[in-house]
């Protein structure tokens, strides 16, 4: 415990308990995102994407945590716009919890030790990254290298325009939000590729982004993220 813990304790941000953000009781409290197929969202074993789904998605598979829903979605949302870093050590001691359970992540597990690929974050623009001060995507994306031991290659993709909000749109005009929003910055011919963001709502933004790195070369690509 620093000075500052002293002055302003923390307090868990749901049952309000000092001592921590996320207490012991309410990490319990975070449910367990069930896998599905990326393009046609519904259930498949491990998150991989559906044989009859593949000529039409370019991502092999995805895996989320947990339920965008009750404490978590609060925490995403004091990351995002009130800017409470601290939380992240908390948080991704939850998330790698999970990260132990094999019998979850077993298609996840496989492609990483058979394709070793690299990490790459969802970028934001860089007005908006520069006003937040950070990404928390490559934030996440750090955690997980320091984890796996993978690479993580935050500069590959870059965002090159600013976007709205998608959580004011509806799933068609996500679509429309993003496309073309993405650019490549480092070559990725050959390589595999685990795409990671903090939140899959309607998958348009990782989606748009492992078109492009597909269209330029990338062999296959996993999407992970912290919530769907």
């Amino acid at each position: 415990m620093n000075i500052l813990d002293l002055v302003f304790p923390k307090e868990c941000l749901g049952c309000g308990k000092e001592g921590s953000y996320l207490c012991k009781s309410c990490q319990e409290t975070f449910l367990k995102a069930s896998p599905i197929c990326p393009f046609c969202q519904k259930p498949s074993l491990g998150g991989k994407t559906h044989s009859f789904c593949r000529e039409k998605c370019d991502l092999e598979g995805l895996f989320s945590f947990f339920r965008f829903e009750g404490l978590l979605k609060e925490v995403i949302h004091q990351i995002k716009y009130e800017f409470l870093t601290d939380i992240f050590p908390e948080l991704f001691s939850v998330i790698f919890r999970e990260w132990e359970n094999e019998k979850a992540f077993i298609s996840l597990y496989k492609f990483i030790d058979q394709k070793k690929p690299i990490l790459v974050p969802i970028p934001l623009h860089w007005h908006k990254e520069n006003i937040r001060g950070f990404n928390q995507s490559v934030l996440f994306g750090k955690a997980l290298a320091k984890k796996t031991g993978l690479s993580l290659k935050e500069d590959t993709l870059i965002k090159r325009k600013p976007t709205v909000s998608q959580t004011t749109l509806g799933s068609k005009e996500r679509k429309e939000n993003v496309r073309g929003i993405f650019k490549l910055k480092k070559p990725v011919r050959g390589l595999s590729i685990v795409l990671v963001d903090d939140v899959w709502t309607t998958g348009a933004t990782m989606t748009e982004a492992a078109g492009v790195l597909k269209k330029a070369g990338a062999k296959n690509i996993w999407g992970l993220t912290i919530c769907r």
